[in-house]
C-alpha cells in the first residue's frame, strides 16, 4: 500500500516481537489504512461470521474517523454514537468471551463530550502523551531526585542546538556535519497526528529551515571548533 508522505511510518510486522510495541499513531495508521484494505480483501467472500466481523471492524473505523474530524455537527456526533453502539454490540455478539473494558465505556461518553466541547482535536491530550514518550526515551541513571535535572538538561540542550541550527547559512560549514547526529538524538517523526495537530497554526514568517544534511559518509570523522562544541553542550 502506497500512502501519502504526510502520514507517519506504517508499521511492519505488526503484532510480532520483531516490531515491538506500536505507538498510538502506528495503531491508527495500521487499523484505518492497512487493515481496511487487507481485511476487505481477505474476508469479503468468506462465510457469514467473517462478514459480521468485517462489519464490526468497519464500525470501529467509522467511529475513529469521526472522532478525528476537525469539524463536527449534530449529524456527525449522532453517527459517532451509532457507530460506537454498533461496534460494542458486535463485540458482545461475536466474541462471547470478551469483556468490555473501561475504554469501551468511556467511548460511550465521548459523544456527549463532543456535544459540549467540540472536536476532540481541540481538547485531547496527545501533546502530553508525546512529551511522555520523549521523556521515556531520555537516558538516565534511575536515581530518584536527579531525574528532573537530567530531563531538564536534555531539553535545554536540544533547545539550544535548535536555536543554533536555526541560523542556517550563517553557521560555519563544519557545523553542517553535526546535522545527522542531531536528528538522530533529538529528532522525531513529525508526520501523522503531530503534523495534523500542528498544521492548525500558521508557519512562522521568515523562519529559516535547517541546513541540508551533509554528504559525509557514515563512519567518517570530522571536527568543529571548540567554541562551537561548547555551545552545543551548554
Amino acid at each position: 500500500i502506497t500512502t501519502p508522505t504526510w502520514l507517519g511510518r506504517m508499521p511492519r510486522f505488526a503484532g510480532s516481537t520483531q516490531h515491538g510495541k506500536l505507538k498510538a499513531d502506528e495503531w491508527r495508521s495500521f487499523c484505518t489504512i492497512t487493515l481496511v484494505y487487507s481485511l476487505i480483501k481477505q474476508w469479503h467472500d468468506k462465510d457469514t461470521r467473517f462478514q459480521q466481523m468485517l462489519a464490526n471492524f468497519m464500525a470501529l473505523i467509522s467511529l475513529v474517523n469521526i472522532a478525528h474530524r476537525r469539524t463536527l455537527d449534530h449529524k456527525a456526533i449522532a453517527d459517532y454514537r451509532r457507530a460506537t453502539l454498533d461496534y460494542l454490540r458486535g463485540v458482545k455478539t461475536l466474541f462471547l468471551e470478551q469483556q468490555l473494558l473501561p475504554n469501551h465505556h468511556a467511548a460511550l461518553h465521548l459523544s456527549s463530550m463532543m456535544q459540549m466541547f467540540g472536536p476532540v482535536i481541540s481538547w485531547r491530550t496527545f501533546a502530553f502523551e508525546r512529551y511522555n514518550g520523549m521523556i521515556q526515551a531520555i537516558n538516565h541513571n534511575s536515581r530518584i531526585g536527579e531525574l528532573a535535572v537530567t530531563f531538564m538538561r536534555y531539553f535545554c540542550m536540544g533547545s539550544n542546538i535548535r536555536a543554533i541550527l536555526a541560523h542556517g547559512s550563517k553557521l560555519p560549514g563544519a557545523f553542517n556535519t553535526v546535522q545527522d547526529t542531531f536528528k538522530d538524538v533529538f529528532g522525531s517523526d513529525v508526520r501523522g497526528t503531530f503534523l495534523n495537530d500542528s498544521s492548525v497554526f500558521d508557519e512562522e514568517e521568515g523562519a529559516v529551515p535547517y541546513p541540508p544534511r551533509s554528504r559525509r559518509k557514515r563512519g567518517e570523522l570530522s571536527t568543529i571548533a571548540r567554541n562551537l562544541f561548547s555551545s552545543l553542550m551548554e
